[in-house]
């Protein structure tokens, strides 16, 4: 699994996702009362880890952190992910599992209150486990919620590349019109490339409510 908290675009691409969503909410930290919620590997205490550049931009409290990961090797082993996070950051909350039946079980439960998501995927642009993904999480925002969805642009094992737009025109097919009603139609989009090989593209969704 890749570990990029030592990578300056990856460190860059963050405070990018930062400043776009203090412009579409007006709102500097996240509030009191909401979260941050991410796919989030592995998160050591070093500057340039998501949590703590997240902190050290006035984003968030150490407590509105929720990082979940499957947390399995290739093995289909427990990796260690969740419990080094544990350990380095107990007082975040780290679930160890699948993001969609987390998330489902944070709801029903009424504790999924983000004002920003970060899905780092690690999914085509034009295959339909992003938006899958990407819509069952926007389903459960409640109003005011940035929600960044990253997407491959390319096969970094072939010369495949993904149509741009793929993401954007599956979640207006899949998702019910009237939840489609409380999102902005104008979806913010910037691309970088951390690993060398693969090229990202980044997702801006914000849920405005209804007018």
């Amino acid at each position: 699994m890749p570990k990029y908290h030592d990578n300056e675009i990856k460190f860059e691409a963050r405070q990018r996702n930062v400043d776009i969503f203090r412009k579409l909410t007006g709102l500097y930290p996240i509030p009191i009362g909401r979260q941050y919620w991410t796919l989030c590997n592995e998160q050591p205490k070093g500057p340039g880890s998501e949590i703590v550049q997240l902190i050290d931009l006035g984003l968030l409290t150490v407590d509105q952190f929720h990082g979940v990961d499957k947390d399995v090797n290739k093995h289909g082993k427990e990796s260690g992910i969740i419990r080094r996070n544990r350990k380095w950051h107990p007082n975040a909350h780290w679930y160890r599992g699948d993001w969609i039946a987390t998330i489902k079980e944070q709801t029903m439960q009424g504790k999924f209150k983000p004002a920003m998501i970060y899905l780092d995927t690690t999914s085509f642009a034009d295959y339909h486990i992003a938006s899958n993904m990407v819509g069952a999480t926007m389903m459960r925002c409640p109003s005011g919620t940035v929600l960044f969805a990253n997407v491959m642009l390319n096969d970094s094992h072939s010369s495949k590349r993904f149509d741009e737009e793929a993401l954007v025109r599956n979640l207006g097919e899949q998702i019910p019109s009237f939840e489609l009603d409380e999102w902005d139609t104008d979806v913010q989009t910037f691309s970088y490339n951390a690993s060398g090989f693969t090229n990202m593209l980044t997702h801006a969704f914000f849920k405005r409510g209804k007018s």
